[in-house]
């Protein structure tokens, strides 16, 4: 019943650290916050990754920190190529996550 409890806290925790980013998101102009919070979650994912990998299956790899630049570099080319404003307009984002997923793909298969 202990660890029942211990997962409901969890939950709210969680639920509560969601509403948070939610209303930074939604309600603050400031770059900065929104700045931030991709940085955190981005470093986030991949610290989620190396848990995965070196905490679960034990294994010793930091090639996916490279793929995980790559992917970011590449979005970040992208869209300093492309402008929101232009033809492209809301869908310069969505494509430009494609198109690094593509790219990184296309090196990982080559490797």
């Amino acid at each position: 019943m202990s660890m029942f409890r211990n997962f409901s806290k969890e939950i709210l925790w969680v639920l509560g650290a969601f509403l948070a980013i939610l209303f930074v998101g939604l309600f603050v102009d400031h770059p900065w916050p929104k700045d931030f919070l991709t940085s955190l979650f981005a470093f986030g994912l991949l610290a989620m990754s190396l848990n995965l990998l070196i905490g679960f299956a034990g294994m010793v790899s930091f090639g996916h920190a490279a793929y995980f630049a790559m992917g970011g570099y590449c979005f970040g080319l992208l869209l300093q190529s492309t402008s929101f404003t232009g033809s492209l307009g809301p869908y310069s984002v969505p494509l430009a996550i494609i198109l690094a997923v593509f790219g990184t793909g296309v090196y990982a298969a080559a490797v």
